[in-house]
């Protein structure tokens, strides 16, 4: 399953176990449609992690417009009022950006503080390349 929408925060690096670590983001991903010649607004959140390499979480910035894939879940749980609630969780195994992120504000780190490029295509690099589009981290 594919999911396109923007980061609502940035993302964070989260323990699940003292081995395991995941990068844990929310989405939002909205939808309009027509009700009685009205136009009504919606937002759907969902709560996604990604397993594979927490270096993911360095680029997952908010705002960014991205496209997940993997599989849908859902967590029920009891609000400190008792309520039964429930929450869309999507388990992700690859990210798409549709955004350059070399038209992204970086960090306040000067160029002469950056390693100097010896012509490697390293993934911590991938923040001056021009065209990124789909990685498996």
């Amino acid at each position: 399953m594919e999911i396109t929408g923007r980061l609502v925060a940035d993302a964070l690096v989260r323990e699940a176990t003292a081995e395991k670590k995941v990068v844990a983001f929310t989405l939002a991903v909205n939808d309009s449609y027509q009700s009685e010649g009205k136009w009504i607004e919606q937002t759907l959140y969902i709560e996604c992690a990604y397993w594979r390499n927490t270096s993911a979480a360095d680029f997952l910035k908010k705002g960014l417009l991205i496209q997940v894939y993997g599989r849908l879940g859902v967590k029920g749980y009891l609000s400190n009022k008792g309520e039964a609630k429930a929450q869309i969780t999507f388990r992700v195994s690859e990210i798409k950006f549709f955004e350059r992120l070399t038209d992204r504000p970086v960090d306040d780190q000067s160029t002469s503080e950056r390693p100097k490029d010896d012509g490697d295509l390293d993934f911590l690099d991938i923040k001056d390349h021009k065209y990124v589009s789909t990685f498996n981290f």
